[in-house]
């Protein structure tokens, strides 16, 4: 976002500046530089010398032919009689302020249907003296009535602004961001174009600086005058800072004041220079060995490092001794050829960091990002490099994406999940609803009310079983499911789950095996008596659902300190790709193994989380077409094995 300067077309000689160093030409040398530079501009701009009272010393062609005369006519002549009072009136106030300000003063006048644009500037002697102004007109009028045209110069000097490697901003009158150039947002600031609007601009400025900033600030928008200084500028909110000189000026659009300011960064220079005057060991720690930032300064041909500080040592692990014998491809895994290239490739004045990953003294590798300026030491160029550790930045990000890819993926199963637990509610409640319209027939015979009542009674008994597994699933996932430890004896609970599933089995032609691993006596442990009931009820629905022929296999045994449980069968068995993902909730949603099978796939979803509430593990051996085999562990801690309370 950019505003549109206008900047006069004319080239003002260094001796117009207001600069007493610089005048120390003769007279006749002064003289002479006038007459050339308003000779060069006899087909331009009016342009002319006076002195204080308006007597007219130089003049052009342009100017003389303005008032229809020529230039030796109008010589020595007062500038102020060809004036209208009450233009000449204005005038005088104007030379008057340039004669006390010492600084070119600008204004415009209308007449006669012309816009003309005048810029007086004062003119030292060689002692300094202001005696004489050197005034110039521009006809804006064109610049005025051409809308269009100052359009497309907006259009041009904004896109320049905006290429332009500088800072460039303006600034209302409470210090807030009105308008930037892309350096200003993205080198120095680093915010998103949205938030700009809502930064001040003295938040950039390096805490200790801040208060002259201002106070600048302030002088500028109250005198209006242009205003230069050199701040510590920090970057991307800090805490590491750049040098710039701003220069300010202020400006008024539709009667409302704001500052314009433009920056360029000279931070490598005054390096250059704080490093060329060092005069003592004491003054170097302070700039560059007990900087908390990691620094270290490295030839620019070879990349060798010939200097580094104490946290570039406590960064690294190698002494400063050691890093100042090193290569940067001792430290950079990156090839140095390329890593060199890189460097000499880079715009230095962009302050744009590099990405690397550099080696620590144990070998491991830590992401970083260098921010790297170019600096001439006594004729010789370095590279003064600023290190900072992102590893962690870097990881988060990472956890960060991968948090966004599992809740995206968390959310797909989750719908593919409802659309088919909604199928699931839906069938058996069809089932119920079309049965008990049926059971209203008058002419049904007792067989058929018996076989109708038979299936409704199993349509309920499946959406019970759905209903329990939803808020099993609920509550496991809202942590609400407790553990309730009793004396539990394994053994009579394996026979009286095989006696439960017995006449199901038998219905189907398959075999039930049970055997138990321990006498009564050793049988009996601590722990969740239903949920270790819900296990194993899960696993054998599961082989019942999945075996057509062969047989079905209850038992465990004792493996030092822990029973391990199984549940065989001669089913179809689970293909080798899904033996991580079979215990995940969702994924059997589009299983093709389920396909036309009754269930939600959450059964063993809830009975991987009850083992590990019992504080056991589960897993599956299992060939495709072979059978499968379930196997759990849980802790053998017989209840005289629990330490009493003391």
């Amino acid at each position: 976002m950019l505003i549109h300067i206008f900047l006069p077309s004319y080239i003002v000689p260094p001796n117009m500046q207001n600069n007493r160093d610089n005048t120390s030409e003769s007279n006749g040398s002064f003289e002479h530089r006038y007459k050339t530079l308003l000779a060069a501009f006899d087909n331009s701009e009016p342009s002319f010398i006076i002195e204080q009272v308006g007597t007219i010393l130089e003049a052009n062609k342009a100017f003389a032919a303005i008032f229809g005369k020529q230039v030796h006519e109008v010589i020595n002549r007062n500038v102020f009689d060809f004036l209208s009072p009450q233009l000449a009136a204005s005038c005088r106030e104007k030379v008057a302020e340039a004669f006390r300000s010492g600084k070119r003063v600008i204004f415009e006048d209308k007449r006669d249907g012309l816009f003309i644009r005048h810029t007086i500037y004062p003119i030292r002697d060689s002692d300094g003296t202001i005696s004489r102004f050197y005034v110039t007109g521009q006809d804006i009028t064109e610049l005025k009535k051409s809308k269009n045209e100052a359009q497309k110069f907006h259009i041009v000097s904004s896109l320049l602004i905006e290429q332009i490697p500088s800072a460039f901003f303006m600034l209302d009158a409470e210090g807030r961001y009105v308008e930037w150039n892309a350096y200003q947002r993205d080198v120095v600031i680093g915010k998103s174009e949205s938030e700009m609007s809502s930064t001040f601009g003295f938040e950039t400025i390096h805490p200790d600086d801040r208060a002259l900033a201002e106070e600048r600030f302030k002088y500028v928008m109250e005198t209006g005058n242009e205003d230069s200084h050199e701040f510590r500028i920090l970057i991307h909110g800090g805490p590491e800072f750049c040098w710039h000189k701003l220069t300010a000026i202020k400006i008024q659009i539709n009667g409302i004041p704001y500052l314009i300011g433009i920056g360029t960064d000279f931070t490598a220079q005054k390096l250059a220079a704080d490093i060329a005057l060092m005069e003592s060991e004491k003054r170097f720690k302070t700039l560059f060995a007990e900087h908390s930032a990691v620094k270290l300064v490295l030839e620019a041909a070879t990349a060798d490092i010939i200097n580094a500080n104490q946290a570039a040592a406590d960064f690294y692990g190698w002494t400063i001794e050691e890093l100042c014998t090193m290569n940067l491809r001792g430290i950079n895994i990156t090839p140095p050829e390329q890593a060199m290239i890189e460097i000499q490739k880079h715009r230095i004045s962009t302050k744009l960091p590099f990405a690397f990953q550099h080696r620590m003294a144990d070998n491991s590798l830590r992401d970083i990002e260098a921010f790297i300026t170019k600096i001439n030491v006594e004729g010789k160029e370095l590279f003064y490099a600023i290190i900072h550790d992102v590893t962690l930045q870097k990881q988060m990000q990472g956890e960060l994406v991968a948090a966004k890819e599992k809740a995206e993926k968390a959310d797909r199963l989750k719908s593919a999940f409802l659309a088919t637990i909604t199928h699931e509610l839906r069938t058996p409640m069809n089932g119920i609803l079309g049965l008990t319209e049926l059971l209203t027939d008058p002419e049904l015979s007792k067989q058929e009310s018996e076989e109708y009542t038979d299936l409704i009674h199993q349509s309920s008994l499946h959406l019970l079983k759905l209903i329990n597994e939803l808020i099993d699933i609920a509550r496991i996932e809202a942590g609400e499911t407790m553990v309730k430890q009793v004396d539990t004896n394994v053994n009579k609970l394996l026979q009286n789950l095989c006696a439960f599933f017995k006449l199901e089995i038998r219905k189907k032609g398959l075999c039930l095996k049970c055997n138990t691993g321990l006498a009564d006596s050793e049988s009996i442990i601590l722990t969740d008596h239903a949920k270790l009931t819900q296990i194993l009820t899960n696993l054998v629905n599961n082989a019942l659902k999945f075996t057509v022929k062969g047989w079905i296999e209850i038992s465990y045994t004792r493996v030092n300190g822990t029973l391990e449980f199984y549940v065989k069968d001669t089913g179809i068995g689970i293909p080798s790709a899904m033996h991580e993902k079979i215990f995940e909730r969702f994924i059997q949603v589009n299983n093709p193994l389920t396909k036309g099978m009754e269930g939600s796939g959450l059964g063993l979803s809830i009975t991987k989380a009850y083992v590990t509430m019992l504080g056991g593990t589960i897993r599956i051996d299992s060939v495709e077409g072979k059978g499968s085999t379930f196997t759990f562990t849980l802790p053998y801690n017989p209840p005289d094995s629990i330490e009493p309370c003391k």
